[in-house]
């Protein structure tokens, strides 16, 4: 049983850095984009 549990983790554990990764990234984009467009829209003012 503990073999399994062990096992299971050790195969998900890469796709769950991978899904954090992906995440940070999103997150990093979305608030550069959301500063750009601020800067944007002051300036359009």
């Amino acid at each position: 049983m503990v073999l399994a549990t062990a096992n299971a983790l050790r195969t998900l554990h890469p796709l769950a850095a991978q899904t954090a990764l992906a995440c940070a990234t999103i997150a990093t984009a979305l608030y550069l984009y959301t500063i750009n467009l601020k800067n944007i829209l002051a300036r359009s003012n």
